[in-house]
């Protein structure tokens, strides 16, 4: 058989690799400009999601951090602080620091149910493609629980679940989370401070259920104070760590500042009441099981 002569194999060479450098080349545009479009796409998507959401997302984040400033302030010094929830006679008479603390919560609660109404109103291949969003709903969730749960405090025994006292009942919370949205043409909102003023001094209100559970952390030294200051050190640590994805808002500890200042707020809540309760080794075994059941692993417990 007569063998090529070199130009011939070269020829043929750099034929092939013409075509393949041009084939290369094709695969490599389309590639990109696949992700160029699905990119756009996304954006697109991403764009759709924000407009239809509005500002319920940042309102909700404006909310967690205004409640979790008060927790701090009141965890900073609150032998102190608890002076300052002493009730008045009516609450029409309360002083500055419980309702603007019963403000920041029933703001934070109101928020949190907004969010979740329009995550749910969204279809469910959108809210699949955004983990921050399933990560707010579940974090909503979890903080409502911190609030109701007897889970929290389920290893010690003489802890009362029959009454609304050391906890709020789950129907309360949607009361007063109803009493403060407002529906209208322009969308769903809070509630303004000068309505929300009118419902805290209307006896009726179910905001009376929030102040009250307010209220019992301020004097006494029954258990009950214990727990409530409790679930507070526990919303305290978890709202510090869902800000941590929005550090622009506000400036909070890494995680082991977070649980080691959660260890220490726990333990203060245990010597509140008459007896000591040991909630530094107990009550955190108890948030992880919370946390886990719904799917918002926050704390490193």
């Amino acid at each position: 058989m007569k063998l090529l002569s070199e130009p011939v194999v070269i020829a043929i060479i750099s034929f092939v690799a013409g075509i393949g450098a041009a084939l290369i080349g094709f695969i490599a545009k389309y590639i990109c400009d696949y992700r160029i479009e699905k990119r756009k796409l996304q954006l697109k998507e991403r764009e759709s999601v924000a407009n239809f959401l509005g500002s319920s997302q940042s309102n909700f984040v404006r909310a967690t951090k205004d409640f979790y400033t008060r927790l701090c302030n009141f965890f900073e010094n609150p032998d102190k602080a608890r002076k300052w929830l002493k009730p008045g006679e009516t609450s029409a008479s309360d002083g500055y620091y419980l309702r603007e603390f019963v403000y920041r919560m029933f703001n934070f609660l109101v928020w949190g149910r907004i969010v979740q109404d329009r995550i749910n109103a969204l279809p469910p291949a959108e809210t699949e493609e955004c983990p921050d969003l399933q990560h707010t709903y579940m974090f909503v969730d979890l903080a409502y629980s911190i609030f109701s749960y007897i889970w929290l405090y389920k290893s010690f025994h003489q802890y009362d679940d029959s009454r609304e006292s050391a906890h709020l009942f789950s129907g309360s919370m949607e009361r007063i989370a109803e009493c403060g949205i407002e529906r209208s043409k322009s969308g769903i909102q809070a509630i303004s401070r000068e309505q929300f003023e009118k419902e805290y001094e209307d006896a009726t209100s179910p905001i009376q259920s929030l102040r009250d559970f307010v209220v019992k952390a301020g004097h006494g030294n029954s258990p009950e104070i214990s727990y409530v200051i409790g679930r507070l050190a526990t919303l305290k640590a978890i709202l510090a760590s869902f800000l941590m994805d929005f550090s622009w808002t506000i400036k909070v500890p890494n995680k082991q500042e977070i649980m080691e200042q959660y260890q220490k707020d726990l333990s203060y809540a245990g010597t509140t009441s008459a007896e000591t309760l040991n909630f530094a080794s107990i009550v955190p075994s108890n948030l992880k099981e919370l946390m886990e059941r719904f799917r918002c692993k926050l704390l490193p417990v």
